[in-house]
């Protein structure tokens, strides 16, 4: 596998989306209340590594981390065990800001749709560059 000079893992937002859906939400048994305390335990790991890597600017896992947050702290928020029992599991929570999950992943979209724009663009100019030597007969290598 070629290394990417662009440090991306991804190509486009609609793959990395794709790849953060991999986690089937509505799937989630959210039927007791020890499996939503193992939700609220993971969400809240999640955000923690989340925060760690916006720091260090390592954008698409960032991304990932807090849409797959986000998405849990959703489904926990909309199951019936959680209505019925919010005083258990809001302190479970207490440390998941979903509203910077939002934020944050709004920006990481723009920053990562730039990239891959980028991205692309580099491929195609490499592209056109290596066609352009196959035409007229230069190696893309050179040994002189």
């Amino acid at each position: 596998m070629a290394l990417d000079p662009s440090g991306l893992n991804f190509n486009s937002l609609k793959e990395i989306n794709n790849y953060v859906d991999k986690v089937k939400i509505n799937k989630l048994n959210l039927n007791t209340q020890l499996q939503i305390k193992q939700y609220c335990k993971s969400a809240c790991d999640l955000f923690q590594k989340a925060e760690g890597l916006w720091k260090a600017k390592d954008d698409e896992n960032a991304y990932i981390l807090y849409m797959r947050c986000f998405n849990i702290y959703q489904a926990i928020s909309k199951s019936y065990e959680f209505s019925k029992n919010k005083t258990v599991f809001k302190p479970l929570m207490k440390d998941i800001n979903p509203n910077e999950c939002v934020v944050k992943a709004e920006k990481l979209n723009q920053i990562l749709k730039a990239r891959y724009e980028k991205k692309k663009k580099d491929l195609e100019r490499l592209r056109n560059i290596q066609n352009g030597k196959k035409k007229t007969g230069q190696s893309c290598l050179s040994f002189s």
